[in-house]
Order: structure tokens, then C-alpha cells, then sequence
């Protein structure tokens, strides 16, 4: 019993540092998200995916804390220095804590500066789509590493 006890806390432990890694899985225009395992089981049947020309997206699905994550960036995307309004871009299930679009964020009042590309992320746990630092060019790479996916 005692080995199965730690077993489970270990795999606990790892499904939890690997979440903590996750990254979002690139899709392009036309992609379809099945409503299973290998999509997204949140969803109640398949969806079709569009984007612009030049718009590359990234999205992530967890069960555990029922989120279907979503961001997009142009290639042709603003690149010049601003400060940014702070904006919820979602609660997080698990601590119910706001998830703003930057991780200097603390309250709707903040701003923070960004001096390249943007990225516009939403969730379905509630607040806005709302731009964030991308942190180089838009490309599959960049907007599926950005810290809205963690």
C-alpha cells in the first residue's frame, strides 16, 4: 500500500512539473480539433480552425483544469515599443487566481512594456483576448512558447 501511495504522489508530481512546461500546439488554417484524446476532450464535437494569411496560432486543451487555451500573432504584427494595458485573459480553475497577459501583472491598473512583436491570447476560463509580448518574431515557435500556454 505504502508503494502505491508514493507511486501515486510521484506521478502526481511529474504530471504537475510537465504542466508546468507545457507549450501550446501549433495549428494551421483549416486544422481540425477532434473532441477526444488526441484534440481536445472539452470539446462537443470537432472544430475547424481558421486564420489569416500570414497569422500563425497556437492552442492547448487541459482536462485537469477544464481550459482550452488559444493565441495568435501576424507576421507583419507592430513591433514598436508601447506600454500595454494590463487585462485578465482568464481565471485559473485550479487556485482561482486571475491570469493576466503579463506575468508582471498584478491588478487591471498595471501597465508594462513591450518593445517587439505582440501576441493576442484568450481563454475559456473567462476574461479578454488581449495582447502580450511575443518575444521575437511571429512564427509556429515563438507563439506556441509564450507563458500563456504555462
Amino acid at each position: 500500500m505504502k508503494k502505491l501511495i508514493t507511486a501515486g504522489l510521484l506521478s502526481l508530481a511529474m504530471m504537475t512539473s510537465f504542466s508546468a512546461m507545457a507549450a501550446g500546439t501549433n495549428f494551421s488554417t483549416g486544422t481540425v480539433i477532434q473532441n477526444d484524446n488526441t484534440g481536445c476532450e472539452l470539446l462537443g464535437e470537432p472544430v475547424t480552425l481558421q486564420l489569416s494569411k500570414n497569422v500563425h496560432g497556437a492552442y492547448s486543451c487541459a482536462v485537469i483544469d477544464a481550459s482550452i487555451k488559444v493565441a495568435t500573432c501576424h507576421e507583419a504584427g507592430s513591433r514598436k515599443a508601447t506600454a500595454l494595458q494590463c487585462q485578465s485573459v482568464g481565471t485559473d480553475p485550479l487556485t482561482n487566481e486571475t491570469i493576466w497577459n503579463d506575468s508582471s501583472c498584478t491588478a487591471a491598473a498595471d501597465t508594462f512594456d513591450i518593445a517587439d512583436f505582440r501576441s493576442y491570447a484568450a481563454s475559456s476560463t473567462g476574461g479578454t483576448v488581449a495582447p502580450g509580448a511575443l518575444g521575437g518574431a511571429c512564427e509556429d515557435s515563438t507563439i506556441a512558447a509564450i507563458d500563456h500556454f504555462n
